[in-house]
This record gives C-alpha cells, sequence and structure tokens, in this order.
C-alpha cells in the first residue's frame, strides 16, 4: 500500500488493527492474512513489534516508550532515474521519481505501462483498419492478447511489473534484448502464460519494443544523458585514454577496461587439456568503455548521496543505518530526522555541482572529442526539500 500518501497508510493499518494482533498472536493460522505481502516476513517482524508496541500502550504507557529494534527502509523512487533528473533538471523526469511535492508519490513504473498500453491499443486499432498491412500479418494476435490483459488487469492498462526491471534497470545499461527477458520473466512468474496464444516467449518480443519506445517517451533527458556518456566514452577511446570524474566529495573514479590478449596453451594434463591465459594490453577496450560508462557513472552520483547522507546523519547523532543501495534505514525513533537528512544531502550534492559538465571538462583537458553537455531544463533541486516521496 506503498503508492499511497502518508496519513492513508496509516489509516490502513488502523483499519486493520484486529486483524494486525490476530496474526502477531498466531501467525500460522492467519498466514493468509500475511503470506502475499511484498515481503513477507518483514511485514511479519513489524507485526509482531506493533502488537508488543500497543501490548504497552494498554498497561498505560505511551508508544513513544516502546524501543523498536527493526531498521526502518526509505527507499528511493528509481533512484538512478532521480540522479539523472537532478543533473539535467529535467522536470518529467522529476515530477516521475518524485523529486517534487505532490500529495500521493509518482510511479513511474505504472506511467511508462500507461504509455505502452496506449501503444498497443493504436496498434490494434491499426490493425483493424488494416488488416492487410504487409507489417502487421502475424502480429494481430499479440496486440489483441495485450489489449485484453490490459482491459482485465483492473486498472486498465498493462500491470507495472512488466514496467518495473526495464525502468529500473535503464541507468545501469538495459537494453532492449535484457527489456525483452524481463517481460518473459514476469509473465512466467505471475503465470500469464496461458493468456497468449503465441506464448509467452513470442508475447514477450512483440512487446519489447512498443514498451521500450514509452520509456523512452516518459525519461527523455535520462536517455540524452546516457547517449552523451557513451559518446564521451567513445571520443576518450579513440584518443586511448581512460575516463575520469571526480564526485562531490572528492572521491576519484577511473573507468579503464583495456583489451585482453588471450593466448591458448596445449598441455598433456590427464589427457589433453587446454588453458587460456589473458593479460591486459594498452589499449583501451571501445565496446566495454561505452557500455560501462552509464552504470559506472550514475553508481558513482548515488555512492555518493549514500556516504554524504550517513556523514550528515553521524553528524546529527544518528549512529545506527542500514543501507542497500538506496534503502536507507535507521530505527523508527530516528526515522522523520534521517528521512530530512537523505533531502538535504542529495540537495546539497547538486546545488553547486555538475557532475556531467565537470567530467565533460575532464575529457576535454585530455583533447578528447567530445559534444557537448544536454541542455538543462528548469527543474528547482530546491524541491526535493519539500518532497516528502522522495524516499520514502
Amino acid at each position: 500500500f506503498d503508492k499511497e500518501d502518508f496519513p492513508d497508510r496509516v489509516k490502513w493499518a488502523e483499519d486493520r488493527h484486529e486483524v494486525l494482533l490476530a496474526i502477531a498472536d498466531d501467525p500460522i493460522a492467519n498466514v493468509h492474512h500475511w503470506k502475499d505481502a511484498d515481503k513477507p516476513y518483514q511485514f511479519l517482524a513489524a507485526v509482531f513489534e506493533y502488537a508488543e508496541c500497543h501490548a504497552l500502550i494498554e498497561l498505560g504507557y505511551s508508544a513513544g516508550d516502546y524501543v523498536s529494534r527493526l531498521p526502518i527502509g526509505l527507499d528511493g523512487s528509481c533512484n538512478g532515474l532521480q540522479n539523472f533528473s537532478a543533473m539535467l533538471r529535467d522536470e518529467i523526469g522529476g515530477r516521475a521519481t518524485n523529486l517534487v511535492p505532490s500529495d500521493k508519490p509518482a510511479d513511474i513504473y505504472s506511467e511508462v505501462a500507461k504509455v505502452a498500453t496506449g501503444k498497443v491499443a493504436a496498434l490494434s486499432l491499426e490493425k483493424a483498419v488494416l488488416n492487410k498491412l504487409e507489417e502487421l500479418k502475424g502480429h494481430c494476435t499479440e496486440a489483441d492478447e495485450w489489449l485484453k490483459y490490459a482491459q482485465e488487469h483492473g486498472v486498465g492498462f498493462l500491470p507495472r511489473s512488466l514496467a518495473k526491471r526495464p525502468v529500473m534497470t535503464l541507468p545501469y545499461g538495459a537494453t532492449r534484448q535484457s527489456c525483452t527477458q524481463y517481460i518473459f520473466q514476469d509473465i512466467i512468474k505471475n503465470r500469464w502464460t496461458k493468456k497468449f496464444s503465441c506464448g509467452p516467449w513470442s508475447a514477450a518480443v512483440w512487446l519489447c519494443p512498443l514498451l521500450w519506445e514509452a520509456i523512452g517517451e516518459v525519461v527523455v533527458a535520462a536517455r540524452a544523458a546516457m547517449s552523451w556518456l557513451q559518446k564521451l566514452a567513445n571520443g576518450m577511446s579513440k584518443i586511448n585514454k581512460p575516463i575520469v570524474w571526480k564526485t562531490k566529495d572528492g572521491f576519484i573514479a577511473i573507468q579503464n577496461s583495456r583489451e585482453i590478449e588471450t593466448v591458448k596453451i596445449n598441455t598433456q594434463l590427464a589427457g589433453r587439456f587446454q588453458v587460456k591465459v589473458g593479460s591486459f594490453t594498452d589499449r583501451l577496450d571501445a565496446n566495454k568503455q561505452r557500455t560501462g560508462i552509464s552504470p559506472n557513472f550514475v553508481h558513482s552520483q548515488d555512492a555518493t548521496h549514500m556516504r554524504s547522507t550517513i556523514r550528515m546523519a553521524q553528524d546529527q547523532g544518528i549512529h545506527n543505518i542500514a543501507c542497500i543501495h538506496d534503502d536507507y534505514g535507521t530505527y523508527a525513533c530516528d526515522t522523520g530526522r534521517f528521512h530530512k537528512i537523505i533531502r538535504e544531502a542529495f540537495v546539497d550534492m547538486y546545488r553547486d555541482f555538475d557532475p556531467l559538465d565537470q567530467l565533460y571538462q575532464i575529457a576535454l583537458a585530455y583533447g578528447a572529442n567530445v559534444p557537448t553537455v544536454p541542455a538543462k531544463g528548469n527543474l528547482d533541486i530546491e524541491l526535493v526539500l519539500d518532497s516528502k516521496h522522495f524516499f520514502g
């Protein structure tokens, strides 16, 4: 229930007070209430603490007297795209990834799913009008079946789970091939195979181009940044120089993937046995440099955000922190302050620092032929300070 505003989430729990207490009292008998939670055992752990806290209240204590021992995780909203949107001051990407205040959290995965559904519907309609069009022959079944599934889904568009992994992994080097694989895996995971007469793999192959186009329409600036980074990598490879950049807090990153020369050695150990021995050359591997720059660059930025957040939290007396990539957690008593620190650290990171321009200037100093940095939008980065759904 994390797509609603925080007061609505509180009410969700309050409305289920008796059910939650029953789960804590006998989890096995009430397993049907919690087995389908997003993370069932984390849910169960929270329910146990909820029940213990209310037992203390029944004894006349306040909820604030209860000592919670669970790390409360605060997740970024597609964090790689949050970073790209901040770098480029992208208003569209900023709204889609909760960089601006809103009553309810924006859901970029659902937004992409909606756009993809529109493309499926348009193609299905085009097929109905021009059913003899050569390029649509053999594909109309998939269009109709995907559209029918979208209508059956309950919200009128394709499931957000179809878009989640392709969108989430886009800043980290996702390709159309991986997009097809993610769609296929989602079909299998959710047991939708019988919905497609052509089979799950053919259905995934058919939908992938439309979903890929939809992603590009929703995250325009991020795609532009990734394309620019790859062009920069090509320029640096042509002069055989590594890609070097410095993060806001001074960490120096070097991407220096070299070509490997392999020598095959034939031996007579236990019969004929071949060993391959590789050694690095002085030549850059242009393909690895190009494919690696986007994920490495954005990872360096979100790692900077994590380090900055931890330092600021330490300065404010919060020393118990659990982090997994873009999931920052601390104890319940400090979560309110920690939530604010996460936003402050992110704004401080991008307020007066342009990581793309800094990378551009370093590349020019090396003598590389690199296009100018993509134009920026008009997103006010200070709005993140008031965006309660930025991490949540």
